[in-house]
């Protein structure tokens, strides 16, 4: 009963994956933009603002897919 659930599931999944990859690619870029917004609002110049954006996007994004590797080990 569970494998019929499961087989289900995964077809009701993979008719809404795009709309999951579009609102990822959302997110890593929400994160960048608060990330920058909140450096520049602390009165770093422009450079170091992009850089510190950009390693928000990308740690937040590590950060989720460890947490879910560790969840499925």
């Amino acid at each position: 009963m569970a494998a019929l659930g499961g087989m289900l599931l995964e077809r009701m999944f993979s008719k809404i994956d795009g709309v999951v990859i579009a609102l990822d690619a959302m997110t890593v870029g929400l994160y960048a933009a608060i990330g920058m917004t909140k450096a520049l609002g602390n009165g770093l110049p422009v450079v170091p603002s992009i850089f510190i954006g950009v390693a928000a996007a990308v740690g937040d994004q590590h950060c989720a897919r460890s947490f879910s590797d560790c969840l499925s080990h």
